[in-house]
């Protein structure tokens, strides 16, 4: 009987596989080139600019000199500003919608460059393949391709699960579809390399494509929910950040003034930062929030970071640590790894290589079969009495 259920399984891994082979190949090509997105489009965005101190040991323009000295260079008011530490640091300054983001150089407020377009098209390009096949649609096929692929490679992966298991415990049978045998070829290194790389991603596989599929069905999204719910524990209070609503609209220099006193002193209250935003208030009596991040990137936003609100007088008036993230927030950024920081993004990254090659192998071992069954098939036909 458990042969027959063996079988069974078998042929509905084998089918399930070949029905999503594409789609599954797709996911993981593309899960390979974003898995470290934030930390390349920030390398290639910043390649080749750099601050430039005048002298050794020169400090940086205070804050409020340097947001009008952008604005003069780049005949727009900036609205938000993020800083990172290091001697040749530039300054990332958003502009506003229509004008976007400039680097400038964090001694003399010159505008240095801008977000390359061609790094954005490439990860947008690549993104809507990974989510919707490139197929832009109006009738969602692409969506609808791709919800189904992580439905059917769930599954698949459940399946392979079971036929992993091998059918007498013993060192030799396990060690079999368990490690890498070197000296293989042909259909036995493909069988080898399908079994070992598939328990060894399993894990990664089975987590980036599960919430593939919370984020396609509202079914699996409240399931989701739910099982989170129960294993994760109620965060710790967190003060709220106060109302930072001011009065009119004052004139720009009027708004910057005395921010860098404040920028000090987030410096100070985090001591690991490696990236400081905030968004320039509307008016001098309105406080400032500042978000503190210790990885640089915003890797999952509110996640890693702590927010500070300070009065314009120097007053702390909220501080949040990092908050916990919940619900929907853990299978979003557990799909990309990001929940576990960047060794989470590696395995991320890892796990989709092997979904490389579990397709590759998978795929050679079923047209193997193919082959052997045609060559059967050929032989019982030219000699009907051997057969």
């Amino acid at each position: 009987m458990s042969e027959r259920i063996r079988k069974a399984f078998f042929w509905i891994h084998l089918s399930l596989g070949l029905a999503a082979g594409i789609v599954f190949l797709v996911m993981c090509v593309t899960g390979i080139l974003v898995a470290y997105r934030p930390q390349l489009e920030s390398m290639l965005n910043h390649w080749g600019l750099s601050s430039v101190p005048p002298a050794p040991g020169a400090k940086p323009l205070p804050i409020d000199v340097l947001a009008e000295r952008v604005r003069e260079n780049a005949e727009a008011s900036p609205q938000a500003i993020t800083i990172r530490p290091g001697d040749r640091a530039t300054v990332d300054v958003y502009l506003g919608k229509r004008a976007g983001t400039v680097y400038a150089d964090a001694y003399t407020g010159a505008v240095l460059g801008r977000p390359s377009r061609e790094v954005f098209g490439f990860f947008a390009k690549t993104m809507s393949w990974h989510t919707a096949m490139g197929i832009n649609a109006s009738n969602h096929l692409g969506m609808t391709l791709i919800d189904t692929g992580n439905f059917v490679s769930f599954v698949s992966i459940v399946v392979g699960l079971y036929l992993w298991l091998p059918r007498k415990w013993t060192w030799r049978h396990v060690k079999a579809v368990l490690l890498f045998r070197p000296g293989l070829a042909g259909k036995a290194r493909d069988f080898n390399w399908h079994n070992v790389i598939g328990i060894w991603a399993l894990v990664p596989l089975a987590v980036m494509v599960w919430s593939g599929v919370a984020m396609s069905y509202r079914w699996a999204d409240q399931a989701t929910v739910k099982a989170v719910a129960l294993v994760q524990p109620e965060p710790p209070g967190l003060p709220p950040l106060r109302d930072a609503s001011g009065g009119e609209r004052d004139p720009f220099d009027v708004r910057v003034a005395g921010l860098n006193v404040l920028v000090e002193r987030a410096k100070l209250r985090v001591p690991d930062w490696k990236s400081i935003d905030f968004t320039i208030p509307d008016s001098f009596v309105s406080s400032v929030i500042f978000t503190i991040d210790p990885t640089g990137y915003g890797l999952i936003k509110g996640g890693t970071a702590s927010r500070l609100q300070l009065a314009r007088s120097g007053e702390e008036l909220a501080f949040q640590t990092p908050n916990p993230i919940q619900g929907r927030g853990v299978y979003r950024f557990a799909h990309t790894g990001e929940l576990w920081g960047q060794w989470g993004q590696t395995i991320a990254m890892l796990g989709s290589l092997g979904g490389v090659f579990l397709v590759y192998t998978g795929v050679s071992l079923s047209l193997r079969r193919l082959w052997s069954w045609r060559e059967r098939r050929a032989k019982r036909h030219l000699n009907p009495l051997a057969a």
